[in-house]
């Protein structure tokens, strides 16, 4: 959240949250979730060495789409 641009009021109230779901709720107005898809794609094209299309889809427990990179 930091690296979104939250304030640190924010990024406290993440770190305290007790689930993943509250963690993304909070973060939702920095795109929380596309910052996590954009870094797990870096990460996955990384170990591949760009050799092939990678999509990170990232959804919350209903099954919406909430962030996507690629």
């Amino acid at each position: 959240l930091a690296e979104a641009g939250a304030p640190a009021k924010t990024v406290l109230a993440a770190k305290e949250a007790g689930s993943a779901a509250l963690i993304q709720k909070i973060g939702e107005p920095w795109r929380l979730a596309e910052l996590v898809a954009a870094r797990s794609r870096e990460a996955v094209m990384a170990c591949l060495s760009g050799h092939c299309a990678v999509d990170v889809v990232v959804v919350d427990r209903q099954g919406t789409i909430i962030g996507h990179a690629g």
